[in-house]
């Protein structure tokens, strides 16, 4: 074997480790937390990379937070097509339960929207639905829903672990959506990993 093929095949090798190498780097660098959500049949995600600049906001991101004696569970994320090269076709989606007792696992926790306020527009009509009530909301810049929209449906939580600050659940909600003129309801259905925050 001559010494150009030799070096050929050690160009080769060397290559192919590099590339190997260079893809479980790019793997490792997306953070474990995460959110995957088919909404209408179109899968979502929200993941962010493991190394976040100080004081950065994470999401997925839940909290635990207590006001008047009260405590809650907040959850937040704004999801995008998964692999979409655009970056910006997000949908913003959240949810709030009070805990009136300690957090119980693998129970679905059910959400209803008041009847008549299912779509809001204005920063006050928000807070005063969002108040001190349990509800999922959705809204989106991108989908022309310029309101939060509040639905139904369940988020059922499989570990909650303060150690390790992390919480694990699905959810599956139902929102109702105008558009075009015509009523959509947003279906999603999708598991989350999220960072906890003890807000106390």
């Amino acid at each position: 074997m001559t010494a150009s093929k030799h070096f050929n095949i050690f160009v080769f090798i060397l290559s192919v480790l590099i590339f190997h190498s260079c893809g479980k780097a790019e793997r490792s660098e997306l953070s474990d937390y995460k959110f995957i959500a088919t909404i209408n049949d179109v899968i979502y995600i929200d993941q962010m990379t493991s190394l976040l600049p100080p004081d950065a906001q994470r999401s997925p991101y839940i909290s635990h937070e207590r006001y008047n004696n009260q405590e809650y569970l907040i959850f937040s994320t704004s999801v995008q097509i998964q692999n979409d090269i655009v970056k910006g076709n997000n949908y913003y989606i959240r949810f709030k339960i009070p805990l009136n007792s300690e957090i119980i696992l693998n129970k679905p926790y059910q959400f209803k929207p008041i009847q008549g306020m299912e779509t809001l527009e204005g920063y006050d009509n928000i807070i005063y639905l969002e108040g001190n009530k349990q509800f999922a909301s959705i809204s989106s810049s991108n989908y022309n829903i310029n309101m939060s929209s509040y639905g139904d449906g369940t988020v059922t939580l499989s570990e909650y672990n303060v150690k390790e600050q992390r919480v694990k659940g699905k959810i599956e909600l139902s929102f109702p959506s105008l558009r075009n003129n015509k009523q959509e309801d947003i279906k999603v259905q999708g598991e989350f990993v999220c960072w906890l925050d003890l807000g106390f």
